[in-house]
């Protein structure tokens, strides 16, 4: 059953929303390059709103965004990013400190570069409850022991006071998913979580993930290069390409009936790589992804699109609802 089950509508309490969200990189010896092109998306309370598409289409720079978290030569040119009615990238330095970590918090990647090798399992989450709440250090560590037997260790005292490189990938993994719950935040951003794990491992921590999201009512975005990963998990996908949402809709509309052409041919390969067998050829999507130095206006799938129209080129295309919970951005379904 992906995440709660939960179709929004658009009255629907909205915890999280971005609003033409544009972003560029302006490093000192390079072109400007802008990952982000008008991203528009919205969260809400306890649902799982995966994203996905294709590596460099721009879903690492959406999820840093929503904590401010880009490096120094980025810039955020245009649009919001409203948390609880609040704009994070207007906020002081002092209110993320706030909100980062204790209702907004992120698990990333690789655990093995966001954990600290000198410090301890159970210091590190401990850590994680000083900054944020008003708890003695023995009841922290009491919390913390309960943090690790929620995602699913059965040894917490080994676990706590062991250093990272004396666990499996999978066990840091687990440690950052604790991390991030630590506080009960309302919102979670999973940033391709299982992307350095087999595939057994992949799923006994997406079981571990929903489990904690659907324990707590947590909102998460869980972000996937592999449409596989989303299948069974999230409520509605969005997916990317070259920095925009070509195509919103519940994961049922998007895996059932894919309208964007870049859609289609993720949703083809998730299933020829279900049912191909040792002498079937592997499909790929055609052509390269574009040059983001380079953009200019029109569609950015254009080049790859075997349905391409001459207006494709010339302009940006128009987004089209096609049910109030289906979005997609193309010529051939304009309203």
């Amino acid at each position: 059953m992906p995440g709660n089950g939960l179709v929004p509508s658009a009255e629907s309490r909205v915890i999280l929303e971005i609003r033409g969200l544009m972003v560029r990189y302006l490093p000192s010896r390079q072109k400007p390059v802008q990952p982000l092109k008008g991203v528009n998306l919205r969260v809400h309370p306890g649902e799982v709103l995966g994203i996905m598409g294709e590596s460099g289409s721009g879903k690492s720079t959406l999820a840093a965004s929503l904590l401010r978290l880009l490096p120094a030569h980025a810039e955020y040119s245009a649009g919001s990013v409203e948390f609880e009615a609040q704009d994070v990238l207007r906020m002081r330095e002092s209110e993320l400190r706030r909100i980062r970590g204790a209702k907004i918090s992120m698990i990333p990647q690789d655990p093995a570069t966001s954990l600290n090798p000198v410090l301890t399992i159970g210091t590190q989450i401990s850590e994680v409850l000083r900054a944020h709440l008003p708890v003695k250090k023995g009841q922290r560590s009491a919390q913390v022991l309960e943090l690790l037997k929620e995602v699913g260790f059965d040894d917490p005292e080994r676990i706590a006071s062991a250093y990272p490189h004396e666990l499996s990938g999978g066990q840091r993994q687990r440690v950052v998913i604790a991390q991030a719950i630590a506080c009960n935040p309302a919102l979670l951003i999973a940033d391709e979580p299982t992307s350095k794990l087999d595939s057994q491992l992949q799923t006994e921590m997406l079981t571990v993930l929903m489990s904690v999201v659907r324990r707590h009512g947590t909102a998460l975005v869980l972000i996937a290069h592999d449409p596989g990963i989303l299948i069974g998990v999230a409520d509605r996908i969005a997916v990317m390409y070259a920095g925009s949402i070509v195509e919103e809709g519940t994961a049922q509309e998007i895996m059932q009936n894919p309208l964007h052409p870049y859609t289609q041919a993720l949703v083809t390969l998730l299933k020829s790589e279900h049912r191909a067998g040792k002498t079937d050829k592997f499909p790929v999507i055609a052509g390269d992804a574009p040059d983001l130095t380079k953009a200019g206006p029109g569609c950015r799938f254009e080049p790859r699109c075997p349905g391409r129209m001459s207006v494709c080129s010339a302009q940006d295309p128009t987004e089209s609802n096609i049910t109030h919970s289906h979005r997609v951005s193309c010529f051939k379904h304009a309203n």
